[in-house]
């Protein structure tokens, strides 16, 4: 026999919401390849079309980061959470308030970084 336990719903979109999250970053994928095998030596058009994908996944990133934080602050209330989960939480609802997505930050400095290295460019 299977105990009801609410606390399970929250755990279980949250799992959801990270899948959802993982799909748009696979689907941005499968979209840039499609455009270069489209476009092989045209890098005209696969700048162009590659800046219009970006666009439209990055704001259906922020709205999926924006219920993901959502539902762990929700998890947060509830007691789900414990120890360094707590402090990783109270980060990313910091972070979704300043209209940031929390686990962009260190990945586009790293890309930034590597982008100015390529180009042998310092700030």
């Amino acid at each position: 026999m299977h105990s009801y336990n609410s606390l399970e719903k929250a755990d279980t979109r949250w799992k959801i919401q990270v899948l959802e999250y993982y799909k748009l970053e696979c689907e941005r994928e499968f979209k840039m390849d499609e455009v270069e095998r489209k476009y092989p030596y045209d890098y005209f058009m696969q700048g162009l079309f590659h800046q219009d994908i970006e666009n439209f996944y990055t704001e259906r990133e922020i709205e999926t980061a924006k219920k993901q934080v959502e539902i762990e602050s929700y998890m947060l209330r509830n007691g789900i959470l414990h120890g360094q989960e707590k402090e990783i939480v109270n980060y990313n609802i910091q972070k979704i308030a300043e209209n940031v997505v929390p686990w962009w930050e260190e990945t586009d400095t790293w890309k930034l970084s590597e982008l100015l290295e390529k180009n042998n460019l310092f700030i």
